[in-house]
């Protein structure tokens, strides 16, 4: 499982086991968006520079997603 805060720690984004992403809203602490799709286990989480973009990884896949 592994976690990683926007760079303007408005928003976190958090991977594991269970194959999804989660984005959380730091403010609200709640989640506002679920992605699926990986195959296996999500070990990585990275927004780009200014988070609109999400990229989650696995062993053998690297998948992204526009947030706005």
């Amino acid at each position: 499982m592994g976690s990683l805060s926007s760079h303007d720690n408005t928003r976190i984004a958090s991977c594991g086991g269970d194959r999804s992403v989660f984005l959380w809203d730091v403010k609200t602490a709640e989640s506002v968006k679920k992605f699926q799709g990986h195959s296996g286990k999500v070990n990585a989480v990275a927004f780009n520079a200014d988070a609109s973009v999400l990229a989650s990884g696995e062993s053998i896949a690297v998948s992204y997603g526009q947030l706005y």
